[in-house]
């Protein structure tokens, strides 16, 4: 019933920012609300055929898939810019090492433990191909923490300190 009705995604958005990721997931209704707001300004809820809701908002969208597949042809004639950002694997070894700095920085201060890596597990890290870029980059070397943390815990040790067996396969 209409007691039970949610607030969808757009009308929460308004007067704000709408980010959606893996846009080329959206299911073919979502891209016809999404491109009816794009055009026109309003939208309608799914299945709605009288009701027309008008709000503004900014979208910013994000896809790990190729640009000119369909959906994203037709979704990109309607965006006034588009910014590629490099995958992983196409990034510099200093992009590389600072995204690994970084994730075990956060880790570390999430563990309120320092944590150090070894040469070999560093080394790794900046060759490896990533097939699921930045985000299994950040995953990997989590789960490399949490490994390098049970160590430190059953061995105590004075500090984690992640190896070349604390790496994914």
């Amino acid at each position: 019933g209409a007691e039970n009705e949610k607030e969808g995604l757009l009308k929460k958005a308004d007067g704000g920012i709408l980010f959606l990721d893996e846009i080329h997931r959206l299911s073919p209704q979502g891209q016809e609300i999404l491109f009816t707001y794009i055009d026109k300004g309003y939208f309608r809820k799914l299945g709605d055929t009288e009701n027309l809701i008008k709000v503004k908002s900014q979208i910013i969208t994000a896809t790990t898939e190729d640009p000119q597949s369909y959906l994203l042809k037709t979704f990109a004639r309607r965006v006034p810019m588009i910014i590629n950002i490099p995958v992983l694997k196409d990034r510099t070894m200093n992009e590389r090492y600072y995204l690994i700095q970084k994730f075990i920085t956060m880790e570390s201060k999430r563990l309120e433990k320092n944590i150090y890596i070894d040469k070999n597990a560093l080394i790794s890290f900046l060759l490896y191909d990533c097939p699921n870029n930045i985000g299994q980059l950040k995953s990997d070397i989590q789960l490399s923490c949490a490994k390098a943390f049970l160590d430190y815990k059953s061995k105590n040790l004075k500090y984690i300190l992640i190896k070349q067996s604390d790496l994914p396969r």
